[in-house]
């Protein structure tokens, strides 16, 4: 019988170490540990050298080490790089492990498996490739404290019996995960191959969408589609991403969404595919805060002490991970929380390792994005890692990503906690008093450019741009953070020694909240330093009594495209990424990539679009026309059925609807509120339905805000929803922070107001509009209130199943449109 050639799986020490060996609780350092991760990244490699560099005799850097281990279906190719290999006098040779930490040197213990375990891997292959015969190996772990610059060192010996018994261990336990996945992918490819479009046809413009998808993932290049909702996006993303995993080799999909519903949609278009035979996994990652066990109670805390889910987690996690991928396809969060419970651990962290062993994560754009939160076991320094991005709702990723790469500190939060500190701690608190003291130097010369003074409290806002990083209050912060390291040691000994319930303990732990909260924003606020280039300006504002010293992120594109080289292919998608040129140059798009418009594929007369122009919506204009707008609607919900009107803000809105209630009473409406909580907009939505409950004559006016919960990402198709108003040109609160984006792209391109007020303000229009018509059979009628929608540069804007619509410069010119359609 001839022999087949075995299948070579490369994995790093690393990864198997950390897989197999962990072990143990989460406890509250992880929070720090998140934050710690982040300056490692920044740091990390040149404290790694510094140490290396400080070596003599025959010290080795960074020598690269592999082995393959030979088992009965496949081989493990284990390979990493040892930080240092050098001999010691005694003859011995020892292979350093260096780990850099922000933790204080007194809380390492040595007793870490996973940094002893990856040491000894490449002890054992040392001393079987570079010396074999070598009777001895010696390990050594060396902790750098990034900020204090102190070494703290361990060592061990090993003869190389012990090292292949552990070696051979080791690899034997990971063997059954390297198994269970490559059966399941066996397994999955065979399903793919059979699988065909789950519906007997396709839609107008899902072929032509769901080719061009397929056409760029296996081309490892970026698609930016628009595509109107009805054809079907979801289905036509998700389904040539997954007809593409066999042949081109790609181990996984990341569904990209802002919202949950989105979520759903892509686990729905799984569903059908796995009804009709696939074999494909997935997992949802929620919220951390949204699927905590204890996210109800304000002292949650990711510790041993006080949840028993973080209590020896990871001694269990392994098994939970096992049991949950053996027995469930879609992973939801109801399957993640049913599991968690019955392995007691963490559903968070679950989620995040079950994700290693899915075909598709389904998720927040956070998990890809953002700079703290992003997956980093799949993501960081994984650019040889075959993954496809899909993003859904991509409008919504502009603004998003402008917020995860801008960051902020406050004066009040420094001045605060001066005070509190009180006398003790004075390193820390003298370092707080010049953070505080820098601040309000800057809060003087924002009132000084505007002739205000701090007794004159009539300033709403004043500040200052700048250009360039302000490197002296990153010396300030830097210090901040130092001495926090010594502050969290001192309270941390005094909590220990507290009487439990005592006073003293509930005054340690208050200040060690205070203390963290501020730490974990400068932190942060270093980071995203790190990042700080041309693209940037520091904004520093005075409000009220307070000042922001703010990395404000003008534009996100060149980041964005650094996070999508995370994947080797993109498709970034939305019924609204017009225009497109514009979404592709903001979402990191280049000339290779392609785009791709598909028309509307319902019927133009289903549309009854109507722009009334004789209102000014302008701000100082918008008392005059609450009367007018109030007029339309009524004229609108003569009609039976239920309405939408959306309003450029919450103070429009509400002086309008009380208006409309004291001219048109007997019109039932219900209004938005601020602030709403999710069992609410759920309430609100539940009016529109076939039994209106506040709607007898069969007609509901719900009047809501543009860009708000209601105006995207809801489907209220049939009869739900007759028609919308939208009042105004959906254009951002005018702000420094738009003017200064304004300002950039004017330099950049010469389209400041286009890419600061006007696009972004279309596009909530096209998303508030897209409620109407959800599928083929619906009929509906939108109003667009404002004159400029009449002038050449709006109606520019307007998609080409816009082209039909009318004009009316009164109500009742309005009524005779409605009563025809």
């Amino acid at each position: 019988m001839e022999q087949t050639e075995k299948d070579i799986i490369k994995v790093s020490v690393r990864t198997v170490v950390e897989w197999i060996l962990r072990g143990g609780d989460i406890d509250t350092r992880s929070a720090l540990n998140a934050y710690e991760a982040q300056n490692i990244m920044l740091q990390g490699a040149r404290a790694h050298r510094k140490i290396q560099k400080s070596q003599f005799g025959d010290y080795q850097s960074e020598v690269s080490l592999s082995r393959e281990f030979e088992l009965d279906e496949f081989i493990i190719h284990l390979s990493g790089r040892a930080d240092g290999v050098f001999t010691e006098e005694s003859g011995v040779v020892f292979i350093d492990e260096i780990k850099s930490t922000l933790t204080p040197l007194d809380f390492i213990d040595g007793e870490d498996k996973t940094h002893w375990g990856q040491a000894m891997c490449y002890a054992y292959i040392y001393a079987e490739n570079k010396q074999p015969g070598l009777v001895n190996t010696g390990v050594r772990l060396t902790y750098y404290q990034l900020e204090t610059e102190e070494v703290k060192i361990f060592k061990k010996v090993f003869g190389f019996g012990e090292l292949e018994d552990f070696m051979h261990d080791l690899i034997n336990k990971y063997a059954v995960w390297v198994k269970f996945g490559r059966d399941w992918t066996a397994e999955r490819n065979a399903s793919i191959e059979e699988l065909k479009f789950p519906f007997d046809s396709y839609r107008a413009g899902q072929r032509e969408l769901a080719a061009a998808a397929y056409r760029s993932i296996t081309a490892e290049k970026k698609l930016f589609a628009a595509a109107p909702t009805g054809i079907g996006k979801t289905m036509s993303a998700i389904f040539p991403a997954i007809k593409a995993m066999p042949n081109s080799n790609l181990t996984k999909i990341f569904y990209l969404t802002a919202k949950t519903i989105t979520r759903a949609a892509a686990y729905d278009a799984v569903y059908i595919m796995q009804s009709r035979g696939l074999k494909f996994k997935t997992v949802a990652v929620t919220a951390k805060d949204k699927i905590c066990f204890y996210a109800h109670d304000e002292l949650r805390r990711c510790s041993p002490d006080f949840c028993g889910y973080a209590r020896g987690h990871y001694d269990r996690a392994n098994d939970a991970v096992y049991d949950t991928l053996k027995n469930n396809h879609a992973i939801t969060r109801e399957v993640i929380e049913e599991y968690s419970k019955k392995h007691n651990v963490c559903p968070f962290e679950i989620s995040l390792d079950l994700s290693l062993f899915t075909d598709a994560v389904i998720c927040d754009y956070n998990y890809a994005f953002d700079p703290v939160v992003y997956l980093r076991r799949f993501l960081q320094n994984n650019y040889d890692k075959n993954y496809a991005f899909l993003i859904d709702e991509a409008h919504n990723l502009v603004d998003r990503a402008r917020e995860m790469y801008s960051a902020q500190i406050k004066k009040s939060q420094f001045a605060a906690l001066k005070k509190t500190l009180g006398k003790n701690h004075k390193p820390l608190k003298k370092t707080v008093s010049d953070i505080d003291k820098y601040l309000l130097a800057y809060k003087k010369k924002c009132l000084e450019k505007s002739g205000e003074n701090e007794q004159n409290n009539s300033f709403r806002s004043r500040h200052i741009v700048l250009k360039e990083y302000d490197t002296e209050l990153s010396g300030l912060l830097e210090s901040f953070v130092r001495e926090c390291a010594v502050f969290f040691k001192e309270t941390r000994e005094g909590i220990n020694s507290a009487e439990p319930g005592s006073p003293q303990l509930q005054e340690l732990q208050n200040l060690q909240k205070d203390v963290l909260q501020a730490y974990f924003e400068v932190i942060f606020y270093q980071l995203i330093s790190g990042f700080y280039d041309e693209r940037y300006v520091t904004f520093i504002t005075a409000e009220d009594s307070d000042l922001r010293f703010k990395l404000f992120c003008l534009d996100p594109s060149y980041l964005i495209g650094e996070a999508m080289r995370r994947a080797k292919s993109s498709v970034i998608f939305s019924a609204t990424l017009s225009p497109l040129e514009y979404f592709k140059e903001i979402l990191s798009g280049n000339e290779e990539d392609k785009t791709i418009s598909i028309p509307s594929p319902f019927k133009r007369d289903n549309l009854c679009l109507v722009v009334g122009a004789d209102i000014n919506t302008k701000y100082k204009e918008r008392e005059k026309s609450y009367e007018r707008i109030s007029d339309y609607i009524n004229v609108t919900a003569e009609k039976t059925g239920n309405y939408l009107v959306f309003f450029p803000s919450y103070e429009y809105m509400k002086n309008t609807y009380e208006v409309f209630c004291g001219k048109y009473p007997e019109t039932p409406s219900i209004i938005q509120t601020n602030s709403m909580s999710e069992q609410e907009r759920d309430g609100f939505l539940d009016n529109f339905t076939s039994e209106k409950p506040l709607s007898a004559p069969g007609t509901l006016v719900g009047f809501c805000v543009l860009g708000g919960v209601f105006s995207e990402g809801i489907d209220l198709t049939g009869d739900r929803l007759s028609g919308a108003v939208i009042v105004g040109v959906g254009l951002p609160k005018l702000s420094a922070e738009r003017d200064i984006i304004k300002k950039y792209f004017d330099e950049k391109n010469n389209l400041g107001y286009e890419y600061a007020y006007m696009y972004p303000g279309m596009n909530k229009i096209l998303q508030a509009a897209g409620r109407v018509i959800r599928t083929e059979t619906d009929r509906g009628f939108v109003l667009l209130l404002d004159e400029r929608f009449g002038y050449s540069y709006y109606k520019k804007l307007f998609p080409k199943h816009w082209e039909h619509f009318k004009t009316v410069r009164t109500p009742e010119q309005l009524r005779k449109i409605i009563e025809k359609f």
